[in-house]
């Protein structure tokens, strides 16, 4: 069985940390010795963990649709930690809205949320990410963005969108020695998600932990033979 543990201290920047999947993966990643730093836009996200979490993360308030705060975010930490060894993309946002009824704003809200915040990060964090040996990003995508749900054009659009640029960046990047990954979940087991739909079956969803562990081992330097660029969770928990 492959160790999830990671070697050596890791410099893993997260955005959307402080979402449902988010701070499962920040707490779990705090359990090996990695300097975590986490973005977020409003202080009361941060109730989301306790004082001694907050201490050991450090967050930084930034607008990821922004290059100078996005920038700015970067340069902090390659002040304080010289470079950025994973880049952990949870940042975005959901909408469920009939066609019929959306309108361009929508699309562009989505677009911003999904797809060109991630962009905005990704582009931006790789002169942090080439400092390091062991250098990867994580993009988490939808299966709404690879089929198209009804009445979920706008955010089945930015989420295909996330996983061309994801596929693009593996690509690219690898000639510079960057991991790309993008990990396409099912339905995760968040209470938010069971409030919107009390009467699935919720055993066949996907665990925010499951994430977590494979996020850790795709950051780890146990993965840096790996080829793959496009994981879904439903075949991992199937293994």
């Amino acid at each position: 069985m492959i160790s999830l543990n990671m070697s050596k201290r890791s410099i893993i920047l997260i955005t959307g940390g402080t979402g449902n999947l988010g701070t499962e993966l920040t707490r779990f990643l705090l359990k090996g010795d990695n300097r975590i730093y986490c973005t977020y836009i409003f202080e009361n996200e941060l109730n989301r963990f306790g004082d001694i979490e907050k201490k050991n993360i450090n967050f930084i308030n930034c607008d990821l649709t922004c290059m100078d705060s996005t920038d700015e975010c970067i340069n902090k930490i390659i002040t304080e930690d010289n470079k950025i060894d994973s880049l952990i993309n949870l940042v975005g946002g959901f909408q469920q809205k009939k066609f019929i009824e959306s309108n361009l704003e929508d699309a562009k809200e989505m677009m911003n949320m999904n797809y060109f915040s991630v962009f905005n990060i990704c582009n931006l964090s790789v002169k942090a990410l080439l400092k390091s040996e062991n250098a990867s990003i994580i993009n988490i995508g939808a299966e709404a963005g690879e089929i198209g749900f009804e009445n979920m054009t706008a955010y089945s659009a930015s989420k295909a969108a996330l996983i061309n640029l994801s596929k693009t960046l593996s690509k690219e990047l690898k000639k510079l020695e960057i991991r790309v990954t993008c990990i396409i979940p099912g339905t995760i087991d968040t209470q938010d998600n069971r409030n919107l739909m009390p009467n699935d079956d919720h055993s066949k969803w996907v665990h925010p932990l499951d994430i977590a562990k494979t996020i850790s081992y795709l950051i780890s330097e146990n993965s840096k033979a790996s080829n793959s660029n496009f994981i879904r969770m439903e075949d991992i928990n199937n293994e």
